[in-house]
């Protein structure tokens, strides 16, 4: 029973090291790389733009259909999948593209004005529906509410936008 004892050390310690020498040879790349991987697969979706941190891709735009969405979200993985840790796809879904009214091209002029100072923001309107997508920092939430609250528009989507902590 003693040399039994003894040996649970040595067990414990051969695990640990089995468990390391997985986790460490597991490839890497980074970020940048990464970004540049998924651009590339993405040039055929100029409307999507995409953000790489810690190995999470995150998606950001419109398409027309949750099709386009699942297919550009299946493109991303598919270029880097074991290196991809996670996708976080915020592409919004907006309508078909129709001849806009002068109601929605007077909206979107307004919200462009109002969102200058939000160069990561795109603003898409159609049928008075004002869609957001794009990022902005945690801190500038609540100047970015304002802003759409004094648009006037039916309804504000903010399915697309990414909120980031920094």
């Amino acid at each position: 029973m003693n040399t039994m004892l003894q040996h649970i050390p040595i067990r414990i310690f051969a695990i640990l090291w089995a468990a390391f020498a997985q986790y460490a040879c597991q490839p890497t790349i980074s970020d940048a790389a990464l970004q540049e991987r998924v651009e590339e697969a993405l040039q055929a979706h100029p409307e999507i733009r995409i953000q790489v941190e810690d190995q999470v891709v995150t998606l950001t735009g419109t398409v027309t259909s949750d099709d386009q969405r699942r297919e550009v979200e299946n493109a991303a993985k598919a270029t880097s999948q074991k290196f991809i840790r996670k996708i976080d796809n915020h592409i919004a879904v907006t309508a078909t593209p129709q001849a806009i009214d002068s109601a929605d091209a007077a909206l979107q002029i307004r919200a462009e004005a109002l969102l200058e100072g939000f160069p990561d923001i795109e603003i898409v309107v159609g049928a008075g529906i004002v869609t957001v997508t794009g990022s902005v920092r945690q801190s500038e939430k609540k100047e970015l509410q304002r802003a759409l609250n004094q648009l006037g528009a039916k309804s504000i989507n903010l399915d697309g936008l990414n909120i980031s902590i920094n």
